[in-house]
């Protein structure tokens, strides 16, 4: 029966390693991030297995039919802590995720094999119950245990990035940053150096470094002749590292604001990252920056050839913005003095700015602004960033996509330009720091402004929104809370618009780790 309980407690460790792995994963294989959702989250992934470990417990204390108890109950106690609801993003089973688990799963193995050479019943239950319960914490070991062979994997891969990237020493490369606005600006940048060149980006939100990396290795050809580099970051140096690897000509930096304020833990440690490209651009490279933004109007540009885009004053001017449900129209100011009128489906200030951005590197490279302006009236939105739908009824301004406050102040303004009965549904905004209730209190007192009814998505994460609001005066009766996503759209399926058309922004969607 020993085997049976060997065999239990290995195959019950190894389906909740899955679960665990997930949130590992989607930390980023970083200890701090995976860390913190251990404590927020960790106590109620591995409470409801509290009942079937006691009766584990107390089997052992059963001589003849303890052992049996106590299999069930491990193999129950697992399937608890098994999430309830249907994952957002999956766990991809990639090289190093399978690393992480089978090392994980061979140590277990090798620990739980000395239960064979311990007589005592007790000694044996506790042994594979508390091999259970360690699964958390043996995936980050499994993880810093194999970080020397990851380095050295993903050293090789740079290298051979390096390589490619080398033998041509002709295609320009532009790197893009900012705390937002960086994968519109990219997708916009690519329609418009599509016309004159042959232009490769880097896909969705491949913004890191082996993210870059996978998209020179896997998809530079011979032909490209420009490269946009999408470049995120979390921590100061971040930047620098993507540098370092494809050595950008040019360089956008659309915002600077508080996001990701949990690992940078100040906004000057923000700036300075997001320069990390400019300061690495050379002597003949362009430096394009966002003009109406505060942050980076205050930032030392000295020895930088800046271009400035924006609505203010600005190289690259964009005037007479008008808004429907068709889209957007603006006239473009060029830096000789001549005016382009510009059309656009999508929608609102921010999006137009954000155009302007990509137009100002465009036409800086050689694209005619014929061309632009041809370019525009096809632009398609970038998946969940301020892009609108229509579901039946009502229309959906869909800008899901990691919410940050100066985004998210961006997107209902643009809610406030659309016609209808206005619909905020949010979770809230995360990774801000100490300074993440204050910032979602603000984004409240901001809704109640726009807002004809607003739904909240989880009742302890969007606290501060309501305080906010309340703050703000917002009546009560037009504040809707609920626990998921699919309880807000039946919501407002129901909501009754007086007859005026639903326009219903949605702003960020917590991954799994929330």
């Amino acid at each position: 029966m020993i085997v049976a309980l060997y065999g239990t407690s290995l195959v019950a460790a190894a389906v909740l390693a899955l679960r665990f792995l997930h949130m590992l994963q989607l930390s980023s294989y970083q200890w701090p991030s995976y860390k913190k959702w251990m404590k927020e989250h960790g106590g109620e992934t591995l409470l409801p297995a509290a009942i079937p470990l006691v009766l584990a417990a107390l089997a052992s204390l059963w001589k003849t039919g303890g052992l049996y108890v106590a299999c069930f109950s491990l193999a129950v106690a697992a399937l608890l802590m098994l999430p309830r609801h249907k994952a957002k993003k999956k766990l991809v089973m990639t090289s190093r995720a399978w690393r992480i688990y089978l090392l994980w799963l061979l140590l277990l193995a090798a620990v739980n094999a000395t239960m064979f050479a311990i007589d005592e019943q007790r000694t044996q239950i506790a042994q594979a119950a508390l091999l259970l319960l360690l699964t958390p914490y043996g995936l980050a070991l499994s993880n810093w245990l194999l970080t020397p062979v990851q380095k050295a994997i993903n050293n090789g891969y740079v290298r051979s990035a390096k390589k490619l990237l080398a033998a041509k020493p002709d295609m320009t490369i532009i790197g893009v940053t900012g705390s937002f606005g960086k994968t519109s600006v990219k997708y916009m940048l690519h329609a418009f150096l599509n016309t004159t060149y042959n232009t490769l980006m880097t896909p969705e939100s491949y913004n890191t470094p082996m993210g870059v990396v996978k998209t020179i290795r896997g998809q530079l050809s011979p032909a490209h002749e420009m490269f946009i580099c999408e470049m995120g970051a979390r921590h100061v140096g971040d930047i620098q590292e993507i540098c370092d690897i494809v050595h950008p000509k040019h360089g956008v930096v659309t915002a600077i604001g508080p996001a990701h304020l949990e690992t940078f833990g100040n906004m000057d440690n923000i700036a300075n990252t997001k320069f990390e490209l400019l300061r690495a651009l050379p002597a003949d490279g362009f430096s394009f920056v966002n003009a109406d933004d505060e942050t980076i109007a205050a930032q030392d540009m000295t020895g930088l050839t800046v271009v400035r885009y924006g609505f203010g004053d600005a190289d690259y001017r964009a005037s007479e913005l008008a808004v429907d449900r068709g889209g957007s129209s603006f006239v473009l100011t060029l830096p000789d003095g001549t005016t382009q009128a510009m059309r656009t489906p999508l929608i609102g200030r921010h999006n137009v700015l954000n155009i302007v951005g990509a137009m100002a590197v465009a036409h800086k490279l050689g694209v005619a602004v014929g061309q632009l302006a041809r370019a525009a009236l096809t632009l398609k939105a970038v998946p969940h960033r301020l892009e609108l739908k229509q579901q039946g009824e009502f229309t959906i301004i869909d800008d899901a996509f990691n919410a940050n406050p100066t985004g998210a102040k961006a997107a209902l303004d643009t809610l406030a330009l659309v016609d209808g009965y206005k619909i905020l549904v949010t979770p809230g905004m995360v990774e801000l720091g100490e300074r993440e209730e204050e910032l979602n209190k603000a984004f409240g007192v901001q809704a109640a402004a726009v807002c004809d009814c607003v739904i909240l998505v989880g009742e302890q994460q969007t606290k501060p929104i309501a305080e906010g609001l309340a703050e703000a005066g917002y009546e009560p009766t037009k504040l809707i809370v609920v626990k998921t996503i699919q309880e807000a759209f039946a919501r407002l399926r129901a909501l009754d618009s007086g007859g005026q058309p639903k326009v219903a922004l949605l702003e960020n969607d917590l991954p799994d780790n929330y």
